[in-house]
Formats: structure tokens, C-alpha cells, sequence
């Protein structure tokens, strides 16, 4: 365990790095912290092969930084949380060295979607939902812009973070935002099955490193 709104488990060369803040995964700080930290630990671990990000909170995989939280906070505190979100965990991944996996069930916003997509692979379950609302709480959402027009082009990724709406599975998948769909029950791994074959050939102590897939994650 990293934190204790982190937990992390690893088992047959594959971590799982499970988030734990209930009632919906509100991003502060320490648990920002937590996740780099235990994608770092993994990163370094020559017997981990391969690294899940999901969820132990039921219906939410994150809703996005907690607001109350940089609610009254200095410039300098709501950089710091900005820099571990938005640089430290695209630099971890991109260092990393061995493939990423988000199984999202149920809602991810904001933040919660920069944690995802900061992954290789995104499944979502049946009912997952998605949406970035900085919008509709006052805020220019430009730190997504540098990103997700690269994903679903710059027309769409204008519509989608400029209206705040929230949109599921389906269309996150015809967007190219999600990998897969699977079933809800599937998004707790290892049970999922896209995943755990992903998994399962990556982490095969006989099975070559997928090298091209270890290739720089950004542009």
C-alpha cells in the first residue's frame, strides 16, 4: 500500500494499482501522490510486468480533483497538485517501460479522465461514463486540450470539454477514447477478460517484452 487511499496489489507479474477514496474518488494531493508513486514502484519492480489502474469504489472510477480541497489554497499548493496530475504522472508513464491498463467502471471526469488516458489501454464497462465539467464550474479546461484533440481530433475535443457534457461507453469507444467495452463486473480485474488476456501474455515469464509498445507515449 502507497496511501491509504491507494491501495496496490500485485499478483502473477501484473500490479493492480486500486483507487480508494470513497464515496467517488475525488483527487487530492496524497492520493495523486499515491498513484505516481506505486506506477514508479511498479516501473522498477523487474517482476511486475505489466500495471491495472481501476477502482474499489463502486459506480466511480474518479470523479476529478476534489474542488473543496483547492477550495482557499495558495497559487503554490494548487501548482503542486496541478504538476503531480498533469506532468509527474504523464513522466512517470512515459518512463515506465511496460504497458498501462485503466479499467474504468462507472463515472471518470476531469481529472479522473487524465488518469485514464494517461494509460495505454482503456476498458470500460457497460455503464462507465465520461465527461470533463471544469467547464461548469468556472474553469477554462486548457490543460485537456493538449491531449485529447490528439485522441478524438479538434473539433470533437472542442465540443466535448467547451460543453461539459457527460457521455458513455459507447460513444467513448466510437470516439477512440476506450479500447474496449466489457461488462460492468469485468472492470475489477483480474476477472476482466481483454484485459487479463492482455496481461496474461505480457507477464508469461517466457514471453518476449512487447518492446514497441514501451515507445514514447507522447507526440
Amino acid at each position: 500500500m502507497t496511501d491509504k487511499t491507494v491501495d496496490c496489489e500485485v499478483s502473477n507479474g501484473v500490479a493492480r494499482i486500486i483507487l480508494n477514496r470513497p464515496t467517488v474518488n475525488a483527487l487530492n494531493l496524497e492520493m495523486i501522490q499515491g498513484v505516481v508513486a506505486a506506477f514508479e514502484i511498479a516501473g522498477d519492480d523487474d517482476g511486475i510486468r505489466a500495471i491495472v489502474l481501476t477502482s474499489a469504489v463502486s459506480k466511480a472510477f474518479s470523479a476529478g480533483l476534489d474542488l473543496n480541497i483547492l477550495l482557499g489554497k495558495s497559487e503554490e499548493k494548487v501548482r503542486e497538485l496541478l504538476q503531480e496530475l498533469y506532468v509527474r504522472l504523464y513522466d512517470t508513464q512515459y518512463n515506465l517501460g511496460k504497458p498501462s491498463i485503466a479499467a474504468v467502471g462507472g463515472a471518470a471526469r476531469g481529472g479522473g479522465m487524465t488518469m485514464a488516458i494517461s494509460c495505454d489501454v482503456i476498458l470500460a464497462g457497460q455503464s462507465a461514463t465520461f465527461g470533463y465539467p471544469e467547464i461548469d464550474a468556472g474553469v477554462i479546461p486548457a490543460i485537456h486540450f493538449t491531449h485529447l484533440p490528439r485522441i478524438v481530433g479538434r473539433h470533437r475535443a472542442f465540443e466535448l470539454l467547451f460543453s461539459g457534457r457527460s457521455f458513455g461507453a459507447e460513444e467513448a469507444y466510437r470516439l477512440g477514447l476506450v479500447s474496449r467495452i466489457v461488462a460492468d463486473e469485468e472492470t475489477g480485474f483480474p476477472r476482466a477478460s481483454n484485459g487479463r488476456n492482455i496481461c496474461c501474455k505480457i507477464s508469461c515469464r517466457d514471453a518476449p517484452r512487447p518492446r514497441c509498445i514501451y515507445a514514447p507515449k507522447r507526440p
